[in-house]
């Protein structure tokens, strides 16, 4: 072995405590763990720490006049553009999404879905259905077998909103006008 100059005692030694110091915070609550953090945590003889599951968002869109993109549409219909778009939040959010698909404006079908959804779900979203007309059924579904806090609001766009617990689920009931469904899903839907 042949050095090159001579070697300082301490030299490419790390210290015990100097990356990390006794009763410093480590992580903070609601941080994703990522090998990253889980080998820091190791590093310092966390053997375990509480975490939680990730939310599971349902998103239901409805309407007889809502079809999916790529579908032939008449005149009357126009393609689903918030499934897709709730979608894409719930997951750019990190939240485990639960697609409930579409519903036709039939009482049975909307209540179906969202029992689907109080039963997977931490939280449901819908599109549609909210506002006062004889086929706004997720409104008229969510008074008789829920219980609505508030519908309507003053903002616009995005007046018709239904904040519901459906089977102990919390309901966010969105517009079914694209703007005002994004808009009301970063208000009330994004927490």
């Amino acid at each position: 072995l042949h050095l090159n100059g001579t070697l300082k005692a301490g030299a490419n030694a790390r210290k015990a405590g100097e990356d990390i110091k006794a009763k410093d915070k480590i992580l903070t609550t609601g941080t994703r763990l990522s090998p990253t953090q889980i080998s820091v945590l190791a590093s310092v003889g966390v053997e375990s720490v509480d975490i939680y599951q990730r939310l599971r968002v349902g998103v239901l869109s409805t309407g007889d006049e809502v079809k999916p993109v790529g579908a032939t549409v008449t005149d009357w219909q126009i393609y689903d553009a918030n499934r897709p778009m709730l979608s894409a939040l719930v997951s750019q959010l990190g939240y485990e999404l639960v697609d409930l698909g579409h519903a036709l404006d039939r009482a049975e079908e909307v209540k179906a879905a969202l029992e689907r959804g109080a039963e997977h779900c931490d939280l449901i979203l819908t599109s549609g259905g909210v506002s006062a007309g004889d086929e706004d059924h997720v409104s008229k579904t969510l008074k008789a077998h829920g219980d609505i806090s508030n519908w309507r609001i003053a903002i616009k766009p995005g007046r018709p909103l239904a904040l519901a617990m459906f089977q102990g689920t919390p309901v966010v009931g969105l517009p079914g006008n694209p703007v005002a469904a994004w808009v009301c899903a970063l208000r009330f839907g994004a927490p």
